[in-house]
This record gives structure tokens, sequence and C-alpha cells, in this order.
């Protein structure tokens, strides 16, 4: 099902999204984002099918949201182990669902086809994985990058949040 065809079907949306919650803290906030995600960026995966060259399920559009809901478990439900305290906070509040969905769409784009030799494995699921993992990974290297008082930083990146 297209994500357009969740904005269309209340009642289907509403039971994809419920499904989705299973095992997730916060689901509030998680279904504000899949509600975001569909109402108001779905245009940006109009052309995803054109980056498909060896996908073969119906459509590369169903496995938006799962990667929506993936990178939100990996940031608020399973977090990296060796984020402690302000750094861990400090995670949380790098997370944009913004950035990720550019970062999404550049990704899949500009890794398009590197699962081409895996003829054994759904490629296409193991391909947005990695792109989720490798998501997680740049947020970890951001918050191991930072320097200097936390907490200001949490702060001044919540209050740019809230003015976008």
């Amino acid at each position: 099902m297209l994500i357009d065809d969740l904005k269309n079907k209340p009642s289907f949306r509403k039971s994809i999204v419920d499904s989705m919650c299973s095992g997730l803290v916060n689901t509030t906030s998680f279904k504000e984002i899949c509600d975001y995600v569909i109402d108001e960026k779905s245009y940006i995966f109009d052309n995803i099918v054109e980056f498909s060259d060896y996908y073969n399920e119906d459509d590369t559009q169903n496995l938006i949201l799962p990667a929506v809901r993936r990178v939100w478990g990996l940031v608020f439900s399973k977090p990296p182990s060796l984020l402690k305290e302000d750094r861990l906070f400090l995670f949380y509040a790098f997370f944009d669902i913004d950035e990720f969905l550019d970062y999404f769409m550049i990704m899949i784009k500009d890794t398009k086809g590197c699962l081409s030799g895996f003829d054994n494995l759904d490629r296409t699921a193991e391909h947005l994985s990695l792109i989720v993992d490798n998501y997680i990974a740049l947020l970890v290297k951001k918050v191991k990058d930072e320097d200097g008082c936390l907490v200001s930083k949490i702060r001044d990146i919540n209050i740019k949040k809230v003015i976008k």
C-alpha cells in the first residue's frame, strides 16, 4: 500500500500505525511522526521507484514507514548503550525526522544497487536497514564529537526545533 493510500484510508492507516507501535516507548510521539510523514512529506517519495533497480517487491514505498519505525526505535527505544546521561539526551535532541528523510532519500539514490550481488537476501529490506543503521551511527558520531556544555547544546537544539 502506497503512502498516498494511507492518506485516503483512515481506518487502514490507523491499523498500520498502531501495529507499528508495538514495542515502542512514547507511542503518541511516534504516531505524530507517522502522521507528519504521511500527511506532509509523502511527496518526497513519489519518485522512489526510480531508485529500485534490484527491488522485486510490489512497491518500495511500502518500506518507508517501517524505516521510520526502525529509526525511531533505535533512537528512543534501543539507543546505543555507550551513550549515558547528557550524551543520551543530546542523541535524542539530534534526531530530526526531516533530516532523516532527507538523508534517507540521498542515501537510497547514492547506494542504488549496492547489494545487487546478494541474490539470496531480501535486498530491499537490508538496504533500508543499512541506511537507518548508518544514520544512527551518524547521530552517535555527532554526539561523540560534541564538546563543551552538553546541556546548553541540548537546549539550543530544542529551541531551534520549536522555532522551526
